[in-house]
């Protein structure tokens, strides 16, 4: 098992590499998507919605991998309550 000290250097280490590309990625669909007001976490729980039909929250952040607590306050920013 690698220890914290054994582990690889940020600039080689995949997982760093992953998320921030994932990142820019989402950058570019809130960018893409700022005129209609949502952010990509709301697009995408729309969309999942829209794909699977209704849901409880808590059925939504499993399925969506999220923790309940911020997928209610996306839900909430959705809404334009927040």
């Amino acid at each position: 098992m690698k220890t914290v000290n054994s582990l690889s250097a940020p600039e080689e280490c995949i997982c760093f590499a992953v998320r921030a590309a994932a990142r820019h990625v989402s950058q570019s669909y809130d960018r893409f998507l700022a005129p209609s007001g949502l952010r990509t976490t709301q697009y995408s729980i729309l969309t999942r919605l829209r794909r699977k039909g209704p849901l409880t929250i808590n059925a939504l952040a499993e399925d969506m991998v999220m923790d309940r607590t911020t997928l209610g306050r996306n839900i909430l920013r959705c809404s334009g309550t927040a």
